[in-house]
């Protein structure tokens, strides 16, 4: 690609994206689930700069150009990222490698020099993000999503969400293949639900429809293209995108030894906590309190208040109910900790929520022993999900 100064900069300029931390955004997306139902959330983020409110220390998302960071990869399309290297405006310098966890204090010395004498070395720019500019590609859960909150798409069909995301992302020889196949939507509707079929006839017409729509935005069979062919590095919702890096497996080398530090991860690395809600969101911005730097204040918040109805004169001057029911509705709070190690798996289905990990954990912790199937050290890997509890 031309180089950002002769595209990018040529309208934006680094002041403009980095003025004190940077722009907030609020997102705000209806989802819906792939039960028969199809639930609708409101899942709610604030995009914003880091230390929001501070007048000092203040560095947002964009800080990335700010400073010089390089990085190596061995992939094409660098959605393997094994090194990252930081260099600040006074020369300090960081460096991370991707490794497991249990490679803490090994010397890497060897493996650093020969990740940047064997892959390739890059410089990060606008476009190491922003790749998808000018050839956006929904992703399916977004189109999908977007089809059913516009109506194009019923909610009110039992499963169509389910049917929807199968029918999309199935791979097809043509265009005219994959409409013969979204066609047969009617089909099973008349089979599993004939009530359904002769009630709501007309909305199931106008739903494949839009489904033949949507493959058209997402698919090009005839260069053998489907809605996953080409990563989407804003974010990390259809492809590992901030992950490649944030994903709480690249560890700080200290005088070429391994550290336990790693790359920052949480969820307010760069926005506020999802929200994840039948009605309006509660999105706390501002100055956190002190005791909310502690690592171990997710856990220890129990022992300052007594229930998830903030009272008004502490929590509930920054958080709702809805804030505090986000979590505590997940099963996660039900998760014994105590026998995590070795039988952790039941005791996430002892909680009664199969998803209560994802509310704390990215995918890449759960991958750095469960990859491919098998249990095991292993270098987390984004490119293979994590096994499910």
């Amino acid at each position: 690609l031309p180089p950002v100064a002769d595209t990018c900069l040529k309208c934006h300029s680094i002041d403009q994206i980095t003025k004190d931390g940077g722009p907030t955004q609020l997102v705000v997306r209806p989802v819906y689930g792939t039960d028969e139902a199809n639930t609708r959330q409101t899942v709610s983020v604030l995009l914003r700069p880091f230390d929001l409110g501070q007048s000092a220390g203040v560095r947002g998302v964009h800080w990335h150009v700010q400073e010089q960071v390089t990085y190596t990869s061995a992939d094409p399309q660098d959605q393997k990222i094994d090194f990252v290297q930081t260099t600040a405006p006074d020369g300090a310098t960081q460096q991370y490698i991707a490794t497991s966890g249990s490679a803490v204090s090994f010397d890497v010395s060897k493996e650093v020099a020969r990740l940047k004498l064997t892959e390739n070395n890059r410089t990060m720019n606008c476009y190491d993000c922003h790749n998808r500019v000018g050839h956006e590609v929904p992703t399916l859960d977004e189109a999908v999503d977007n089809a059913m909150e516009a109506g194009t798409i019923s909610p009110s069909l039992p499963y169509i969400k389910r049917d929807s995301m199968a029918l999309l992302s199935a791979k097809y020889p043509t265009a005219a293949a994959a409409d013969q196949a979204i066609e047969s939507l009617a089909a099973t509707y008349s089979a599993k639900y004939p009530l359904v079929a002769a009630a709501q006839g007309a909305k199931v017409t106008r739903s494949i429809s839009s489904l033949k729509q949507i493959y058209q935005l997402v698919a090009t069979p005839q260069m053998n293209v489907t809605a996953t062919s080409y990563a989407d590095n804003l974010g990390h919702q259809g492809s590992p995108g901030c992950f490649r890096c944030h994903d709480g497996a690249h560890y700080l080398v200290d005088a070429g030894k391994v550290t336990n530090q790693t790359i920052p991860s949480t969820c307010d690395t760069c926005h506020t906590f999802p929200q994840n809600n039948v009605g309006p969101a509660n999105i706390p911005i501002g100055i956190q309190p002190a005791s909310h730097d502690d690592a171990l204040w997710v856990f220890d918040h129990k022992t300052a208040t007594g229930s998830t109805l903030p009272e008004p004169g502490t929590c509930g001057a920054c958080h709702a109910a809805s804030y505090c029911e986000n979590c505590h509705d997940s099963g996660a709070i039900s998760v014994d900790h105590k026998t995590m190690l070795y039988d952790h798996a039941a005791s996430v289905r002892a909680a009664g929520s199969t998803n209560a990990c994802a509310v704390c954990h990215q995918p890449a912790y759960c991958a750095q022993c469960h990859q491919n199937g098998i249990l095991g050290p292993s270098e987390a890997d984004l490119g293979q999900q994590a096994l499910g509890p």
